[in-house]
């Protein structure tokens, strides 16, 4: 916060103390972007122009700042849209899906971005290695933000070896997308307006070595106060398995449904009593129950 009081305290030195001090600074903080951790270097470089401005000598610091600023900007994207309607009401699951959309210069360039959803990733910063727990590193960063007004059911990761896929991005061509996670969650409160951003770290290779960027999110609406008309689901399969192995005493019903999507709770209101039912048997096995 008190960034703008270095430069004041330069640009109000005579004239060429001022423009001494603004070269030594510059050229200062230039030299030390190799040596800073890859985490601290995007912070660093956008403060250093707070104080050096337009200046000639910062030049090197804008080039650099650019290629962060396009990186996040303008060739990556972190989506985040919720499967199906936004009326999700309160207390009701719902899936939500991140997605991330990229140029495909971006993955000419990089090693992909299947990392991401992988522990114990063997990754090289400068001339030392370290292990990396990237799938769980993402799910803190999915956890921790929607933790407030929300209920987590579940956190699902895709494939880290499913493909992308071309898309659009804002009408251009020319993008991919991979997605990376499914979230099956409840609004606490029927207040809710919208589920907040979500922000994951990438790591890159540049001019100063490795750098890790900070991407953000969009924060999709929702309304909670309106209950949902059903969560949509695909290839929804169910299975039923009856046994009858103790059939003098009980027979058991095994349902289980499984699709891409948010599955409904089985509703035991709707089941027939125990009355209802009835099997037909034949030839030491169960051939069909209505």
């Amino acid at each position: 916060t008190q960034i703008h009081r270095i430069r004041e305290a330069v640009v109000t030195m005579p004239d060429s103390l001022a423009e001494e001090h603004m070269d030594l600074l510059a050229g200062s903080l230039t030299s030390a972007i190799d040596s800073l951790s890859p985490e601290v270097k995007p912070r660093v470089v956008r403060h250093a122009l707070r104080i050096v401005g337009e200046h000639p000598s910062g030049a090197a610091l804008r080039r650099i700042n650019s290629l962060y600023e396009d990186l996040v900007k303008d060739e990556i994207h972190l989506r985040l849209s919720i499967d199906g309607a936004d009326r999700v009401g309160t207390g009701e699951p719902f899936g939500a899906v991140l997605t991330l959309r990229y140029t495909n210069a971006v993955d000419r360039e990089t090693d992909g971005f299947g990392k991401y959803l992988q522990n114990n990733v063997w990754v090289s910063f400068g001339s030392r290695g370290t292990p990396m727990n990237y799938r769980d590193r993402l799910e803190r960063a999915i956890r921790d933000p929607l933790a407030e007004g929300f209920e987590i059911e579940s956190v699902g990761f895709f494939d880290s070896m499913h493909p992308s896929r071309e898309v659009m991005e804002d009408g251009q061509t020319g993008w991919q997308e991979k997605p990376l996670a499914y979230v099956v969650l409840k609004a606490a409160d029927p207040s809710i307006e919208r589920i907040p951003s979500i922000a994951m770290d990438l790591d890159f290779m540049d001019q100063t070595g490795p750098v890790i960027l900070p991407i953000e999110s969009n924060a999709p609406l929702v309304d909670a106060a309106t209950p949902s008309d059903g969560r949509p689901v695909h290839d929804l399969a169910i299975e039923q398995i009856v046994d009858v192995r103790n059939a003098d005493r009980e027979v058991v019903l095994d349902i289980t449904a499984t699709g891409r999507g948010v599955i409904a709770d089985l509703d035991v209101n709707n089941i027939p009593s125990d009355l209802d039912w009835f099997l037909f048997i034949g030839r030491g096995s169960v051939l069909g129950i209505p």
